[in-house]
């Protein structure tokens, strides 16, 4: 079983996978819309892997951070969420956001993900509030709020100067990328935003 690849980005394969190439030999590997923002086409990353094997064929699935990959499997133990809804929830929502969320039972928030309906989100609600193993899932490498805040605050005044919408922004400002400048944020909202 694959686990971890090291190796050259290529060119991303669509808005939702990427070409890994690891001493010689490209890996296909699906990833969230949010990730690839973050990716640059012949650096080297760093990716934590779950493989998933169905009938058609094996899938990897790459996540930047161990704690995403743990969040993506235990998403996929809940009845109904298959791979593509767990990356869609993470992807779009976050890892840190979504389980917040459960834990208010936000239906709104989860049901900002593409595929999700209440009834799913209720049932992440249901199945995950008050057994979330917060030790693995909590990042501790994120930016204070202060910093966050600043930060979206001069990303939404330079989007909204562009005549975006409040909300459609609103939805990515949480995507940001961490250590991202002013200029790479607009960038990837607006890129975002165009999907």
């Amino acid at each position: 079983m694959i686990v971890q690849l090291v190796g050259e980005m290529l060119e991303p394969v669509d808005d939702a996978s990427i070409v890994v190439l690891v001493s010689g030999v490209g890996y296909q590997v699906e990833v969230a819309k949010s990730t690839i923002g973050r990716l640059k086409p012949g650096e080297t990353v760093s990716l934590y892997i779950r493989s998933v094997t169905k009938e058609d064929g094996t899938q990897l699935f790459g996540f930047l951070e161990k704690a995403d990959r743990i969040g993506f499997d235990v998403l996929r133990k809940i009845p109904g969420i298959g791979p593509a809804a767990a990356m869609s929830l993470l992807g779009t929502i976050g890892r840190e956001r979504l389980w917040k969320a459960v834990e208010e039972s936000d239906l709104d928030t989860i049901c900002v993900a593409p595929g999700v309906g209440k009834k799913l989100a209720q049932r992440l609600i249901t199945e995950l509030s008050g057994r979330l193993p917060k030790d693995l899932l909590v990042d501790r490498t994120t930016p204070s709020s202060s910093e966050v805040n600043e930060l979206q605050s001069e990303v939404l005044s330079a989007l909204l100067g562009l005549g975006f919408d409040k909300a459609e922004i609103s939805a990515t400002l949480p995507l940001i990328p961490k250590d991202a400048s002013v200029a790479q944020a607009v960038r990837f909202c607006l890129r975002s935003m165009a999907r």
